[in-house]
């Protein structure tokens, strides 16, 4: 029969996590070029097409965000999250249930949270309209958006409400 392309598994699926090995080794001996290589995948036009590739691409970032070093490199952190941070909205808004929850994924990555905290109001106002404007039909997606709320919401409860009263 014919396969419907929603139920195609994309090729690079086959070889990713060895990829994924192959790059991260690099990352080991050179970190300072983690920032970039995040900043350039989320520039990618996959993230206007192939679903499955999407939420293939978002666990990559996320398996290089663990091998950032604890340091961090202000300069390099900005850009990098402005791009990361713009694809995770658009990917957390998404009616795609497994790329919603590959996306609010992110918020259990010890690495992400300490960027989220270090850039709180870049996070808080990039992320906050997305998770709190759009209700998903999926109920893990509702859950895993509620829990990320609640963990943007304990950094700075003031902030946050502040944020969600212009939301309103």
């Amino acid at each position: 029969g014919i396969v419907l392309w929603r139920d195609q598994t994309p090729i690079l699926e086959v070889f990713h996590e060895e990829l994924c090995q192959c790059i991260a080794i690099l990352f080991q001996r050179r970190p300072e070029f983690i920032y970039e290589t995040i900043t350039v995948l989320c520039q990618t036009k996959i993230f206007s097409g192939n679903t499955g590739k999407q939420v293939l691409i978002l666990h990559e970032i996320e398996s290089y965000l663990r091998l950032l070093p604890d340091e961090g490199n202000h300069a390099k952190e900005v850009p990098m999250m402005q791009t990361l941070l713009k694809v995770l909205m658009r990917c957390m808004s998404s009616e795609h249930s497994r790329l919603a929850e590959q996306a609010l994924q992110y918020f259990r990555n010890p690495k992400f949270e300490a960027l989220m905290k270090a850039h709180y109001e870049l996070t808080l106002s990039t992320l906050l309209p997305s998770l709190v404007c759009r209700s998903s039909w999926n109920p893990t997606v509702r859950k895993m958006t509620h829990n990320g709320l609640k963990q943007l919401m304990e950094y700075d409860p003031d902030a946050f409400r502040d944020l969600c009263n212009r939301l309103v």
